[in-house]
């Protein structure tokens, strides 16, 4: 029997369905175990913030307090390379407590006022050791970085969910990231300042009434048979002045 008798028996029917259930079955045998059970990908990826701790030593001539320019070279150099911003937080190597006034306290106050010559806010800091060779600076610092970024090995593969790929959110996250200026905020906000709000709360009261308060003075001049005393002209003219809010 011909295809187009089968059809006029009305076999054309069930075999239309089979031919689609099995083309179905097919086409679901393409999706994985692995893929079916995968939870789904989120847009949003976290940003890690992580803290480090850079220690420096700087040494000191024998029998002194004084910090050498090689030793205050490599103290910029440091700093330069930590970043540190005026204002910023640098641990220094404090004496034992109870110590008497000898040489290590002379070159911890030689250390705290190099710091603060630098910009730096030291602050002494109790070390369980101390070093023999000098003092040590410790001066933590915050990095972020994005994590569950995972590589393009997924984008080629059929996607019968209509899933996002899991790099979807990383550039921003990594943009973010490298553009904040303390990674700190991140995680810690800062405490609020009330000479900035003071500040944004005059600038909204001048929009509001109009703009700048500011007075603008304009001055004119008109010819005139005499003099006065009051105007100060000697040659018989005159001059007004008006000023305008």
């Amino acid at each position: 029997m011909t295809v187009n008798g089968m059809l006029s028996n009305g076999i054309g029917a069930p075999l239309r369905a089979a031919t689609i259930a099995l083309a179905l079955f097919a086409l679901a045998g393409c999706e994985t175990e692995a893929e079916r059970k995968a939870p789904p990908v989120s847009a949003e990826k976290p940003i890690e913030v992580l803290e480090i701790e850079a220690v420096h030593q700087v040494a000191f001539a024998a029998g002194t307090n004084a910090i050498g320019p090689e030793e205050s070279a490599r103290l910029d150099d440091f700093l330069a390379r930590m970043r540190v911003r005026f204002g910023d937080r640098v641990d220094v190597e404090a004496p034992p407590a109870g110590a008497p006034a000898d040489l290590a306290h002379q070159r911890f106050a030689a250390l705290m006022a190099a710091l603060e010559d630098r910009g730096a806010r030291p602050v002494a800091r109790r070390t369980v050791q101390q070093s023999a060779a000098g003092l040590r600076l410790f001066y933590s610092r915050h990095v972020a970085t994005t994590i569950d970024c995972p590589g393009w090995s997924g984008d080629s593969e059929t996607n019968f969910k209509n899933q996002i790929t899991p790099r979807v959110g990383c550039t921003t996250a990594a943009n973010l990231a490298a553009m904040v200026d303390d990674p700190r905020d991140l995680v810690q906000g800062r405490p609020g300042n009330a000479t900035e709000a003071e500040r944004l709360a005059r600038a909204v009261r001048i929009y509001r009434a109009g703009g700048s308060n500011h007075r603008v003075v304009s001055s004119g001049s008109s010819s005139g048979s005499g003099g006065s005393s009051d105007s100060g002209s000697s040659s018989g003219g005159s001059s007004s002045s008006s000023s305008s809010e």
